[in-house]
């Protein structure tokens, strides 16, 4: 994906990023709800770290990073031997 998007880059001269800022919105409104807070305040701190992260590019992000984050996340969540809070896999499907 990623050479494909270089690629394509190079001969549109088209940013093939798109903006994540709504998805990080979502996850600090998630992650500073009164209930996330109040039933798990990790969850707070893990959800901020995740969308701190995620705005690091200026909300920013490639298609083709975006593209395999997708397909990672969806994975984690059908992962049924590795235990995830709701609130977390609530934080994350809102990325997907």
């Amino acid at each position: 994906m990623e050479k494909i998007g270089q690629e394509i880059n190079r001969l549109t001269g088209q940013d093939l990023s798109i903006d994540i800022s709504s998805s990080t919105a979502k996850l600090r409104q998630l992650a500073n709800s009164d209930i996330v807070q109040m039933l798990d305040p990790a969850d707070t701190k893990a959800l901020l770290g995740l969308a701190d992260r995620l705005d690091a590019n200026g909300g920013r992000m490639k298609l083709s990073i975006a593209e395999e984050m997708n397909q990672w996340l969806n994975s984690v969540l059908k992962d049924t031997t590795v235990p995830k809070s709701e609130a977390y896999k609530r934080g994350l499907m809102s990325l997907v």
